[in-house]
């Protein structure tokens, strides 16, 4: 924080180890707070399925923020892609239905922010290719999330990125505004 940064990343979605210093952390200092989804062990036999399973780790997450003093729009959300287990579905199905319903957490009204470059589930979907061949997934895949709502992307490759995303929400943009839906939070 002393060296001027503005956003602190929560892998364990404030349900881990630090989570208290952390979000004592954020209040204290006005910064935002990026919480990414996630469930201290693998869930399975419960019913719901990926979305309904990361929306609800990011409830308790927001509500735990704000408990904290963490004001809530300083909170970020991450949907925590390739860090749930369930031994009912694969990583790279998990990971595809989050994304296909990425929208859903725009019920929050927060950011979503969504980290998929070079993930291994691309690498997966594209034949088993290794991290610096999966360029033109990652693209694919972060365009996928802009349409479907998210704010902010973390990557590797950020012309490539940011290009592929300039276009993607500039098309979803035009579905909000035909849908009657609100493109910005």
């Amino acid at each position: 924080m002393e060296s001027g940064a503005s956003i602190l990343n929560h892998v364990y979605g404030a349900k881990g180890p630090g989570s208290k210093e952390i979000a004592r952390l954020a209040a204290e200092s006005g910064c935002n707070l990026l919480v990414s989804a996630h469930e201290p062990e693998s869930r399975t036999g419960s019913g719901e399925g990926p979305i309904e399973r990361v929306t609800s780790a990011l409830s308790k997450s927001i509500e735990f923020c704000k408990s904290a003093g963490v004001l809530e729009k300083k909170i970020i959300i991450d949907p925590g892609i390739g860090f749930f287990k369930d031994e009912r579905i694969s990583n790279v199905e998990w990971n595809t239905i989050v994304l296909a319903q990425l929208e859903e957490l725009r019920r929050f009204c927060l950011p979503i922010c969504v980290g998929l470059s070079r993930k291994s589930f691309l690498g997966q979907l594209i034949g088993g290719k290794s991290p610096q061949d999966r360029l033109t997934a990652s693209t694919a895949a972060n365009s996928v999330a802009v349409y479907n709502g998210a704010h902010i992307i973390r990557t590797h490759d950020v012309q490539e990125t940011r290009e592929a995303s300039i276009v993607a929400k500039a098309i979803r943009e035009k579905r909000f505004i035909r849908s009657g839906l609100q493109s910005e939070i």
